[in-house]
């Protein structure tokens, strides 16, 4: 006949599972926020933080003033208003951006 035994390591094993419900559920939870859709104020930030990196050698960018957003689909499009050009922002769920500008004077589409 087989005897089993149980070591005091095994007894506290649910114990410690226990512990850890608590704790990982928050934080299961806080992470499935972040899969989320993208938000009109991280889209903004996110289309700020691009037309920065954009306008860093350009001359016709300042002074920029954020003119308005809009959800297109699976995107946003931030609109940015200069003396000169639009600045148009697309803004992908998975925060990849694309920047296009429209000058004003010759009435141009995006180049």
């Amino acid at each position: 006949m087989v005897q089993w035994t149980i070591s005091s390591d095994e007894r506290r094993e649910p114990k410690r599972a226990a512990f850890c419900k608590p704790v990982l559920l928050p934080m299961f939870l806080a992470l499935a926020g972040c899969a989320g859709p993208l938000s009109q104020t991280e889209a903004v930030r996110i289309a700020g933080r691009s037309l920065t990196k954009f306008c860093r050698d350009r001359s016709d960018c300042r002074p920029v003033r954020f003119a308005h957003a809009q959800r297109l689909k699976d995107r946003w499009l931030i609109e940015y208003d200069s003396p000169a050009n639009v600045f148009g922002v697309a803004v992908e769920e998975d925060g990849n951006t694309d920047v296009s500008v429209w000058d004003k004077k010759s009435g141009s589409g995006p180049r």
